[in-house]
């Protein structure tokens, strides 16, 4: 009996136009109510209860767009200028969105993950350099300002397509994810359309180099201009009398930033005098690299200094038998009001390997 239906188009000059005849699905791989053609060009309504789900989204951009200005990290490259040039809207809290980067499609959900009004899809370490192994390679952050930037850690042109995701059928599959190791993830190796939301847990491969040694604790009031020791902390740790690790003493207000205040200070010695074996030697001057204070707006203020001449709350000196001088000083531009508990850490910080500081 002859075929009753058209599967095949082929003009006189032997072009195909249309050809069905290799199709492979049957009735119940369709969902039902969907129409499809069957390899005869029989037009079939689908009896499938199930599918991989179905997806309406709203396309918000498509474009190709370049990083064009790399921070200091050498990592994380901006898009400076606003998306409204290619985006018809900011991104939407708590919305699902399909971002497809070069031909590669990923599923996120935008929210405000740090507070303040600020929108972020994708993995949002990757702004500091620091990208959490996660399965997305980009971020997007959506601010209050109207802005919209594209994080990624090249300045090479990319084609994006963001899809804001509408709706999805109840046959779709999300999960959550808990990444323990590197690697390549994808939604369909765990039986899914995609992620819900992702979990990062992959443990260091070493050890660390920084060891805690002592911590303690002040209250401190002061305005006066004038440097005085606060405290001098037996800490009960003589090793911290070395040549051949950098000590690192680490203040912080336990409140946290605030505006106007002073925040902390990094405190640095490298100590010669064991290395030199200067038996009168009993105290060494510390480098006080970052001195921190918050403005008005909740913006860094840095001050540098050396020994007894930092500002705020700051390690100025170590002695032999592991003591160390904790000094106070006030100034209006440079610690900002000195006022809190502030919490004292003393790690010690191995070289690097094969590189002694005094050989």
């Amino acid at each position: 009996m002859p075929n009753p239906y058209v599967n095949k188009v082929v003009q006189s000059n032997g072009t195909t136009l249309i050809d069905i005849s290799d199709t492979t699905a049957v009735a119940s791989d369709v969902a039902s109510g969907k129409y499809f053609y069957l390899a005869t060009g029989e037009k079939v309504a689908g009896s499938g209860s199930g599918g991989s789900g179905g997806i309406t989204t709203e396309t918000v951009m498509d474009a190709t767009i370049t990083a064009t200005d790399q921070d200091t990290s050498g990592y994380v490259a901006w898009v400076k200028t606003q998306w409204y040039d290619y985006m018809s809207e900011t991104l939407v809290d708590d919305t699902n969105y399909i971002v497809t980067i070069d031909g590669t499609p990923y599923l996120c959900h935008a929210n405000s993950v740090y507070g303040g009004g600020d929108i972020y899809c994708g993995d949002t370490e990757i702004v500091w350099g620091t990208p959490a192994n996660s399965i997305y390679p980009f971020a997007i952050g959506s601010y209050t300002s109207g802005n919209v930037q594209w994080m990624i850690g090249d300045n090479q042109p990319h084609s994006v397509k963001v899809e804001k995701v509408i709706s999805m059928s109840d046959s779709t599959t999300l999960i959550t994810k808990t990444i323990t190791a590197n690697g390549t993830y994808s939604a369909s190796d765990d039986s899914a359309d995609g992620y819900s939301s992702v979990t990062v847990n992959v443990p260091s491969s070493a050890a660390s180099s920084w060891t805690k040694v002592a911590e303690t604790s002040y209250q401190v009031t002061y305005s006066s201009t004038s440097a005085t020791i606060h405290a001098t902390w037996a800490t009960g740790h003589s090793e911290i009398w070395t040549s051949d690790k950098i000590v690192y003493i680490r203040i912080r207000d336990t409140a946290g930033k605030r505006n106007r205040y002073f925040y902390g200070s990094d405190t640095f010695f490298m100590n010669m005098y064991p290395a030199s074996n200067i038996t009168p030697i009993n105290t060494s001057n510390g480098i006080i690299i970052n001195i921190w204070n918050v403005n008005s707006n909740g913006i860094y203020g840095q001050r540098y200094g050396y020994g007894s001449t930092g500002y705020g709350v700051y390690a100025s000196m170590v002695y032999r038998d592991g003591r160390i001088d904790i000094r106070k000083r006030y100034n209006s531009s440079y610690s900002l009001t000195i006022d809190g508990t502030y919490k004292v850490e003393v790690y010690l910080l191995d070289p690097p390997t094969n590189a002694p500081i005094f050989e």
